[in-house]
């Protein structure tokens, strides 16, 4: 399924000839460009889309307006902004792209996000611009709410947004009206007074009435624009005008029904039946009436009542699409109940076969469901779902399957699996493991029942794919055998014309594989998921497995064949076009980490930049933890420990707040440790790692192993280099069995820097010759560059003893002035303060550092000059030095700085 929408909903509506002018009210109207928000609030009738054309059509320069006529199919946030930013996008093409690429993830980002990206966006468009959504009342989705206000809230001056509603939205319009930046128009502004309602009658109407019928029909009405029109209606022809003039009163309701009556029995045969019968359908089109009518006159008849007035509204210049007067359409739907109920479900069947035949699924659905045509509901499922997984509109299969009923849900256990996969990808784990479980009970009973024989391709697909889903959430679960047997009785059972099942199949089989420390088996696993996720045309899953391909071969110390099978990847997805979606943005943070590890820092900026903006516009929450810890990582290589920090609590801030995996859990905490340890903040680091410590062992498994690399890091960074060495010294062995060679390299040189800060030189250059080996073929700089200067003290003692000239040569010409960075590397951590610097005092000692004095610095922090004094003393003692100049440089020994 294409993500086509049904751009009559972005057209304007034409203004209509003869328009009665109301210069008051297109006057308050423009007045009210001057703030954020124009209100126009009154029930059916009043003329609001009117007002708003006129305007349009008397503002002098006509202002750009990006028009969007709401539906109840609209209540889907993906849906509303998915068309809020096609109307945007009709008036400056690809404005809103990057906010149309947060909509096509799986998973909806966060309100803020969505916002602040789709601000941004207009924030860079030149001109004034009017947002205008039309209908809004049928509004009811509160995260739609949401991101309106959120949107209306930080609006920029140049946009302004006009709200067309029958009721007041749940919007903060209290704040907005004592603020002064909101003008409302309501039914009592919108009344025709008797002299506009005088020139509606004769102008419009053609009806030549006395001034004395024309106040007793704006009396009647109450100047109700809709009430007039279908009075006049009612009167063309008559001779009793008096007489019909006083035979209605009451509620606008009373009146509808009595006038609408009125107007629909006047009206011929065919006429009548043609607007019952269309009356099930938001819009209208000639060949959408023809196949519910099943005449071939639908588009000469629309623009013959278009002609009469007969409430229909044209939707676009063409005229080729219209709707009723709501009013209007409701009298016909209950007409059609009440005199055709057996042909309700047929129409409504009707126009699902016709929207889907023009690719318009999101508007064939609600009538295939208003029919209760459920197996049609299913095939569409079937049929588009694997397309809508490609275009990361995951949740609206998942919208699609739960408004089935349960019965239905129950007889297919496709929809089952499909709903478990969908919600899997959504993040939903739990939720995924239940329907998993329902798909796999409805096959049984299918098989027990003689319905489905297990040797049925379509039987051993569903299998294959169920079983791969549950070695996937085995694998989550940290159970590795039970995934590792799943997994590969998946893969057997794959039928070779199922390469989605396939791919699935090998996706659970190279993560157990990996998790196992299995690296060769699981290289293998990987590239034969990516051969079937190409063949299924998944481009996710397939830039997915490019990634975790490339991953596996890092940590195998295989550079230069990672960056080859990542670039793989990218050629991949330049193919399909796609380079601006999210599966590119995961490819080029592979890109980064392996420049990063080559100390290629330039070129590494340039991918996470890029990386990190795509998977932030997927809302693909693990992918852009990931993207942004690995951002922090090269910031760190570039001594931007602050902004590396920054980074990293904000991004363990959002994990503390959703609770995803144990992964990325523990390598925010990693970086989190790490950086506090590079500013000097040792123990909250110290902290982290005694809590860590007991929890790695020496078992062979992924996470283990590298939890374990990285608590003898941190254990280093604060000064406990014995603790670091026992870690090192359980998962050495386990690394060089598995062939992890590049993280191998990690511990090694961990290693032999512990060993000189315990003064065992001779005892480290063993360590670090292993790490010089396993590095100098694929070009491994940074990890040794980030260790400081003590790195370069003993690298300089293996030089002299002869080992590894060249690449020592080339690594100790990247100490002192970094060419890249014009940025001189660290020293080496010393051990922790006594007692830690404050956030105050880090603060103050930074702009010592700066050459402020204490007055200015008293000016700079709003404190006296006295207090500036005492922190000033109380840095001195931690630091143990007596002046600012030691202060400064002791700091930045500490990287305190």
């Amino acid at each position: 399924m294409s993500a086509t929408l049904l751009v009559t909903k972005l057209y304007f509506p034409p203004v209509r000839p003869n328009l009665v002018p109301r210069a008051r009210l297109v006057k308050r109207l423009q007045t009210g460009l001057q703030g954020p928000l124009t209100l126009i609030a009154a029930p059916a009738g009043y003329g609001k889309t009117t007002l708003l054309g006129e305007w349009r059509a008397n503002a002098g320069t006509p202002p750009l307006v990006a028009w969007l006529s709401l539906d109840a199919g609209d209540n889907d946030p993906v849906r509303f902004l998915l068309y809020l930013t096609a109307a945007i996008d009709q008036v400056h093409a690809n404005l809103t792209k990057n906010t149309r690429l947060l909509l096509q993830s799986p998973e909806l980002p966060a309100i803020e996000v969505i916002g602040t990206t789709l601000l941004n966006e207009l924030s860079a468009f030149s001109g004034d611009l009017i947002l205008a959504l039309d209908d809004y009342h049928i509004i009811t989705a509160p995260e739609i709410h949401a991101v309106l206000a959120f949107v209306l809230e930080h609006l920029p001056p140049h946009i302004h947004l006009a709200i067309l509603t029958r009721a007041d939205p749940p919007l903060p319009l209290a704040r907005l009206r004592a603020r002064g930046q909101l003008v409302e128009i309501r039914a009592a502004d919108l009344r025709f007074t008797t002299q506009e309602a005088a020139a509606f009658l004769e102008q419009v109407m053609g009806l030549s009435l006395t001034d004395r019928e024309i106040e007793a029909l704006e009396a009647r009405t109450e100047g109700w624009i809709a009430g007039l029109q279908l009075a006049a209606l009612s009167m063309q022809g008559r001779d009793d005008r008096e007489h019909f003039i006083s035979a209605f009163s009451g509620s606008h309701q009373y009146i509808v029904d009595y006038l609408a009556e009125e107007v629909l029995n006047r009206q011929p045969g065919f006429v009548r039946e043609f607007l019952l019968k269309t009356s099930v359908l938001e819009r209208l089109t000639g060949t959408l009436c023809d196949a519910l009518t099943g005449r071939a006159d639908g588009q000469a008849t629309l623009e013959m009542l278009a002609q009469a007035n007969l409430f229909l509204m044209p939707l676009d210049d063409e005229r080729c699409w219209f709707r009723y007067h709501h009013l209007f359409a409701d009298l016909l739907r209950n007409r059609l109940r009440l005199n055709l109920p057996e042909q309700v479900v047929e129409l409504h069947r009707r126009a699902a076969a016709w929207y889907y035949q023009q690719d318009l699924t999101g508007e064939a659905i609600p009538h295939a469901l208003a029919a209760q045509d459920f197996q049609f509901v299913v095939e569409v499922i079937n049929n588009n779902w694997l397309k809508l997984a490609r275009q990361y509109r995951l949740n609206v299969v998942v919208q699609w399957i739960e408004s089935l009923p349960e019965p239905i849900l129950g007889n297919h256990p496709r929809l089952s699996a499909v709903h478990a996969y969908a919600l899997w990808s959504l993040g939903l784990r739990a939720a995924a493991a239940e329907h998993l479980q329902r798909a796999q009970q409805v096959l049984e009973v299918k098989v027990a029942a003689g319905q489905m024989q297990t040797a049925d391709p379509e039987y051993l697909t569903l299998q294959t794919e169920i079983k791969a889903f549950w070695s996937l959430l085995a694998s989550h679960a940290g159970e590795l055998d039970t995934a590792l047997g799943l997994a590969r009785s998946a893969l057997a059972s794959t039928p070779g014309t199922a390469p989605f099942a396939c791919a699935v199949a090998s996706t659970s089989l190279y993560v157990a594989q990996r998790n196992n420390l299995d690296m060769e088996q699981a290289i293998t696993s990987c590239r034969q998921a990516i051969a079937c996720a190409r063949d299924a045309d998944h481009r996710v899953m397939a830039a997915d497995a490019y990634y975790n391909l490339g991953l596996m071969l890092m940590i195998q110390g295989r550079l230069r064949q990672a960056k080859d099978a990542i670039l793989e990847g990218q050629r991949y997805i330049e193919s399909l076009g796609e380079t601006y979606l999210p599966p590119f943005g995961v490819l080029d943070v592979g890109l980064a980490e392996i420049c990063c590890l080559q100390h290629e820092l330039d070129q590494a900026q340039r991918f996470i930049s890029r990386g990190v903006q795509l998977i932030e516009n997927s809302g693909r929450l693990t992918g852009y933890l990931h993207s942004r810890i690995v951002e922090a990582k090269l910031l760190y290589s570039m001594q931007q420990i602050s902004a590396a920090r920054q980074i990293i609590d904000e991004a363990f801030q959002t994990i503390q707040n959703t609770g995803v995996r144990q992964y990325e859990w523990d390598e925010a905490g990693y970086w989190r440790a790490r950086t506090m340890a590079a500013q000097g903040d040792f123990f909250p680091a110290l902290e982290w790692a005694k809590k860590l410590q007991g929890t790695y062992t020496s078992q062979p498994r992924y996470t283990y192993s590298a939890g374990a690399i990285r608590l003898a890091c941190v254990l280093a960074a604060v000064g406990k280099p014995q603790e670091a060495l026992q870690t090192l010294a359980g998962v050495k062995p386990v690394l060089e069995k598995a062939g992890c060679n590049g993280w191998l390299v990690d511990a090694c040189v961990l290693e032999a820097m512990c060993r000189a800060k315990l003064e065992q030189r001779s005892a480290a250059l063993p360590a670090l010759r292993q790490a010089l080996a396993l590095a100098e073929p694929e070009e491994y700089l940074q990890v040794f560059l980030d260790q400081g200067y003590s790195m370069a003290e003993l690298l300089l003692l293996a030089r002299k003893q002869g080992a590894h000239p060249e690449f020592i040569d080339r690594l100790l010409a990247c100490f002192g002035p970094n060419r890249q960075r014009g940025r001189a590397l660290p020293a080496a951590a010393s051990p922790p303060l006594v007692t830690p610097l404050s956030k105050r005092e880090i603060e103050l000692l930074g702009l010592i550092a700066n050459g402020c004095s204490n007055k200015e610095i008293a000016g700079k922090l709003v404190i006296s000059i006295g207090t500036v004094k005492r922190h000033t003393v109380n840095i001195f003692n931690k630091l143990d030095v007596k002046n600012r100049t030691e202060a400064v440089a002791k700091a930045r020994e500490l990287r305190i700085l």
